[in-house]
């Protein structure tokens, strides 16, 4: 009955989200990117990076790596966040660079303790979140919502200073190329659903709904075989010629029988429409919901096995 009065929203036309173009990156302005090494070659090329940025960045250099992580971690600056370590970058070989972020987003860097060390990563080994509810996550963000990775401008730096290795080597052709290129980010559509919360809390508590439904008839199926074998009933049909087969068949049915029942009422309350496409398990047939309830049963007689 409570189906009948949680409501839900429906989306029936496809979620999209606008393009964002890349070079524009309101979050970084005002911000200073480290680098290493600090030579003539690679100051030129961060020069050209913050000439491309419109000077929204500022840069700054040091002669090696451990320099610049030293001075990162003694610095107490919230915009001093990125630093960028140029390896090689010879016109003839593979351009070989690497972009290093904090290892969590920015803004849950400040309140960082080691008890949420997990709360407050990239997240960059899931692929969902832990709890998916219906519909996208964070509809109302266009860049996606938290760990925030647009946002934080990995695309943004490695855009820019690849352009400004491209001008640092030829910069005619690089800025012809540049001109006819736009690059964008763009969240992936989502399909029409349904943002129904009480399916959604439902899964959670679906199992123990089931183990409450049928703990009953199997109770009552153990203490009328001890019962039985208490008074000795077996042992004498067998001497008046019953088959162990036929006595254990007659279990088998009369057990099954009763959760006929339960789930034939479970199958009905969960898939009959009180209301129109209002069903708590809108989309299943009742002939499939109950041969899934049907495949509960065999676990009461066998989990002792996986103890």
């Amino acid at each position: 009955m409570v189906r009948t009065f949680v409501t839900f929203d429906r989306f029936d036309n496809p979620t999209f989200y606008p393009k964002l173009s890349i070079a524009d990156n309101e979050f970084l302005y005002g911000h200073t990117v480290l680098f290493a090494p600090n030579n003539s070659d690679v100051n030129e090329i961060m020069k050209i990076f913050e000439t491309l940025t419109n000077s929204s960045l500022k840069v700054q250099g040091f002669d090696n790596e451990d320099e610049l992580v030293r001075f990162y971690l003694e610095s107490k600056s919230n915009y001093i966040n990125t630093g960028v370590i140029f390896n090689s970058i010879k016109q003839n070989e593979t351009y070989d660079f690497k972009i290093r972020l904090p290892f969590a987003p920015k803004s849950n860097v400040n309140d960082f303790t080691m008890e949420k060390v997990q709360e407050f990563t990239w997240k960059t080994s899931r692929q969902f979140p832990l709890f998916l509810k219906p519909g996208p996550r964070s509809p109302s963000d266009d860049y996606g919502g938290p760990p925030a990775y647009a946002e934080n401008g990995f695309l943004f730096l490695q855009h820019f200073i690849t352009r400004a290795l491209a001008y640092y080597h030829n910069r005619d052709e690089a800025k012809k190329f540049y001109e006819q290129l736009d690059l964008n980010v763009q969240r992936f559509p989502y399909p029409p659903y349904k943002n129904d919360i009480f399916l959604f809390a439902l899964k959670f508590i679906f199992p123990t709904i089931m183990m409450v439904s049928l703990i009953y008839p199997f109770v009552n199926l153990t203490k009328n075989i001890v019962r039985e074998k208490e008074a000795r009933l077996k042992e004498a049909m067998k001497m008046m010629g019953l088959k162990d087969w036929m006595h254990w068949s007659s279990w088998f049915i009369d057990s099954l029988f009763w959760n006929t029942l339960s789930i034939a009422v479970i199958t009905l309350m969960f898939c009959i429409e009180l209301k129109p496409d209002n069903a708590i398990i809108s989309h299943t047939g009742i002939v499939a919901g109950a041969m899934y309830f049907f495949a509960f049963m065999p676990y009461f007689q066998t989990q002792n096995d996986y103890e």
